[in-house]
């Protein structure tokens, strides 16, 4: 049990599978972002949950990507969501990714709101 947790479920901000980020939607999908925002719907629950943002710099790869985003923070089944990140921030201030970030290191709050606001 690393950190408190026993296991995690991996959500994305948006459901589109890349090995490069240039191969993503130029623009966004709104029947595939609607989709994932109702599953992220059914497995949230209501339930009060704690989010680990680990999207890195990628967000800023597409233009759609930080309001799918607001978009996820904005759902009511999330209003009780503990945001975390692990490690520090990028230069701009992106919770990094897992790959990019020390096995050793711990996870701390993350201020959504505050992100979202400079994003």
């Amino acid at each position: 049990m690393k950190h408190g947790f026993d296991s995690f479920m991996m959500l994305n901000v948006y459901p589109q599978r890349a090995t490069d980020p240039r191969d993503m939607h130029v623009t966004m999908d709104a029947q595939l972002h609607a989709w994932n925002m109702e599953s992220i719907a059914q497995f949230v629950g209501g339930r009060s949950l704690s989010v680990w943002a680990a999207w890195g710099t990628l967000i800023g790869k597409r233009r759609y990507l930080p309001q799918a985003l607001r978009d996820i923070s904005a759902m009511p089944e999330l209003v009780n969501a503990s945001w975390l990140s692990r490690g520090p921030r990028s230069k701009a201030g992106h919770p990094h990714h897992p790959l990019y970030v020390r096995a050793d290191a711990e996870l701390d709050s993350f201020d959504l709101r505050a992100y979202l606001a400079r994003l």
